[in-house]
């Protein structure tokens, strides 16, 4: 059985260039587990519009050790640029398992984005929004079931650079983009 551990994560929002664009706020859930010998850290975006963005800029996760006695904290990148695989990548992952198909599909679909929408009735737009949801809300699903469809996703990572000894704790960011 996995070990829990109490690891804090929090998020902080990167900087975008002028030309792409960044959601007001950026909300993603991040989860961890210790299985004896790694952590596997797992983030799900809670809304479509942080989906949409992690899925273009990625993520950084940054490891902070920690020990009681030292007001010095050490930093370690364990990744950057964590988003999605390249759409030619997919192509053995997606030959054997079901999830993969699904997370692809839903992560390389036609963009639901359009002018069309912008003289739109209302339920119009609330279908694109439901749509657009459903996305984001599929590809977490497939990539909740399987950790090589999550990973390929850009939506976890294996730390096995992570260790446990007396008086150290580990904290964890995890920030937009890739710097």
């Amino acid at each position: 059985m996995p070990f829990r551990s109490p690891l804090f994560y929090w998020l902080l929002a990167g900087r975008a260039g002028a030309q792409s664009y960044t959601p007001e706020k950026l909300e993603v859930a991040v989860s961890a587990i210790y299985d004896g010998s790694n952590v596997i850290v797992r983030w799900a975006p809670a809304d479509y519009e942080s989906w949409k963005w992690g899925n273009e800029h990625g993520y950084t996760l940054v490891r902070i050790n920690t020990d009681s006695e030292s007001t010095q904290d050490r930093y370690a990148k364990l990744g950057s640029g964590l988003k999605p695989l390249p759409e030619e990548e997919w192509e053995s992952l997606v030959s054997y398992s079901d999830m993969a198909k699904v997370a692809f599909e839903m992560i390389f679909r036609d963009s639901l984005e359009g002018s069309y929408l912008e003289n739109a009735d209302f339920m119009t737009v609330y279908e694109a929004q439901r749509a657009r949801e459903n996305l984001r809300v599929f590809c977490l699903m497939a990539a909740d079931r399987e950790l090589d469809v999550a990973i390929a996703s850009g939506l976890a990572f294996v730390d096995n650079s992570f260790f446990r000894r007396g008086g150290i704790s580990i904290l964890r960011q995890l920030r937009p983009g890739a710097g």
